[in-house]
């Protein structure tokens, strides 16, 4: 008995001295499984664009005044500004999962490729599912339609709101309806040599990495991963990693969603190396190795090359795929023979 005593004594001595060692910290770190973290490639739908301009006003207030800083902003009015430089939107009922399960705007790289995906409509037709207005980009008359639409609907009169986002290089319109008109312009724009220009209030947005590259020499870890991981202590449950970290490897730590640009709700984590609980060394291997097999960026380079890890495409389940002629002759040769049966009538 007594020996069996002291046979369990020491087996408890013996790991527990192992549980302090860096193999064992580093063993526990390799058991956390995250995802890769996923950006959607620019859209025609403004709400799968990066708008850092955004996501850093989520930051702890603790480290606010660093990450605001980061944001460069410039605000102008110009007063012919070329409309065909949208590329995205900010409000559409085609935008997203919708009730009809179908390919919509948030498939396309922009606005003019929407434009140009899209089914004109023909008068003379009995069905029209643009509840019987005129929507196309074939001719004259639907540049006349399209521009009217846009004056009536979804684009400030006095001035349309614009951003510029350096970091995409791409411009976002501001809207509240309107769009398939105006995709349908853009569209005309681009492809029929067209030219139409309105009064905007332009801001432009780009980055300034020194504030964090200061707030990095301080010891703190800024980096972009997946919310939630598998840590093999807790067996299959999903747990969100920040509490992993949390309650076995560092005092504090905070994170940052990334509203709607990632497709798995990637996050920024953010913690200081002087929080950690286990070596700096140890921790470090895992955080490297981690980024070696892209289960983590490093914030710092999302911000110097966001365009490089935006390559996902949107798509959503589908309930049918209507395919049209990508050229547009046949719906131009649809339009003279319906307006000829019109006119014969």
């Amino acid at each position: 008995m007594i020996l069996e005593f002291f046979k369990k004594i020491w087996n408890k001595c013996i790991r527990y001295s192992f549980t302090q060692t860096e193999e064992w910290q580093l063993s526990l770190l390799n058991q956390i499984n995250l995802e890769t973290p996923k950006f959607y490639a620019p859209s025609a739908d403004g709400e799968l664009l990066v708008h850092w301009e955004l996501i850093f006003q989520s930051v702890p207030s603790l480290y606010r005044d660093y990450f605001n800083q980061l944001i460069v902003e410039r605000t102008e009015t110009v007063e012919h500004f070329d409309f065909g430089l949208i590329d995205s939107l900010c409000a559409s009922k085609s935008f997203g999962r919708t009730h009809w399960n179908c390919i919509n705007g948030s498939w396309f790289h922009s606005v003019s490729a929407w434009g140009a995906g899209m089914y004109p409509t023909h008068d003379g037709l009995d069905i029209d599912m643009y509840c019987n207005q005129s929507l196309a980009g074939l001719d004259q008359s639907d540049w006349v339609e399209n521009i009217s639409h846009i004056k009536r609907e979804g684009f400030r009169k006095d001035g349309i709101i614009v951003h510029h986002y350096d970091w995409l290089g791409r411009y976002e319109c501001i809207n509240s309806g309107g769009s398939h008109h105006a995709a349908m312009l853009i569209h005309q724009i681009r492809t029929q040599k067209l030219s139409y220009t309105r009064k905007a209030i332009v801001t432009y947005y780009s980055l300034n990495l020194e504030p964090l590259y200061q707030f990095l020499e301080c010891g703190y870890l800024a980096f972009v991963t997946t919310p939630k991981c598998y840590f093999a202590p807790y067996g299959d449950d999903s747990l969100l990693l920040r509490h992993v970290l949390n309650g076995y490897f560092c005092q504090n730590v905070y994170d940052v969603g990334l509203r709607g640009c990632t497709p798995n709700g990637a996050t920024i984590v953010i913690m200081n190396k002087s929080d950690l609980k286990i070596s700096l060394n140890v921790f470090e291997k895992w955080y490297n190795r981690q980024i070696k097999i892209g289960k983590i960026i490093p914030l710092i380079d999302l911000l110097s090359n966001t365009l490089k890890y935006c390559v996902t495409p949107y798509n959503h389940k589908l309930d049918s795929i209507y395919l049209g002629d990508p050229l547009r002759r046949s719906d131009i040769k649809l339009r003279e023979i319906i307006s000829k049966l019109v006119n014969d009538n």
